[in-house]
């Protein structure tokens, strides 16, 4: 655990988090969010977050520090946006940023922070090889089965979300 435990003349027991943390993973609140690194991703992933996660939600999972919510373009997020695939937590120390974590949503592949037929849709173009295809937390998010390679399983987990026969998140 990270903290420093302050004894008070009251006697009352105080925790302090860490401050003097420098990465995201140091001081995320929420044990359901996982951030880990991940081949061709250059940021950490940050992984557990559910489909409508607001970005005031997220940063209730980092009480008491300094983070930013950003689209995938860098552009703060209201309050209220919901958190997609490809954003961003930036953590900000001293007025700069610190570290920098990448959203999955698994099931997000288009970055709306839902999951709809146009996940099913990017995640069908993928496997027919039609546009760019998927890559980065965008293809992290398409990958819904033990499947190396994504699939029409991870297309038919989507639908099965959809349909609210079986959750992704």
């Amino acid at each position: 655990d990270n903290a420093v435990i302050v004894y008070m003349p009251d006697k009352t027991i105080v925790k302090l988090k860490d401050l003097c943390k420098e990465s995201i993973e140091d001081v995320v609140e929420n044990t359901d969010y996982t951030i880990e690194k991940i081949d061709n991703i250059s940021e950490s992933v940050i992984s557990g977050i559910k489909e409508g996660t607001s970005a005031d939600d997220i940063k209730k999972a980092f009480d008491n520090v300094d983070i930013k919510i950003c689209d995938n373009n860098g552009k703060e997020l209201a309050a209220t946006s919901k958190v997609g695939t490809g954003s961003q937590i930036q953590l900000i120390k001293d007025g700069a940023v610190v570290d920098t974590a990448i959203v999955v949503v698994k099931g997000d592949t288009d970055g709306t922070g839902t999951i709809d037929v146009l996940d099913m849709e990017v995640i069908q173009k993928s496997i027919l090889g039609i546009g760019e295809g998927l890559t980065g937390a965008y293809n992290e998010a398409a990958h819904l089965t033990e499947s190396r390679d994504i699939s029409v399983l991870d297309m038919e987990a989507v639908q099965k979300d959809i349909l609210g026969i079986q959750k992704i998140n």
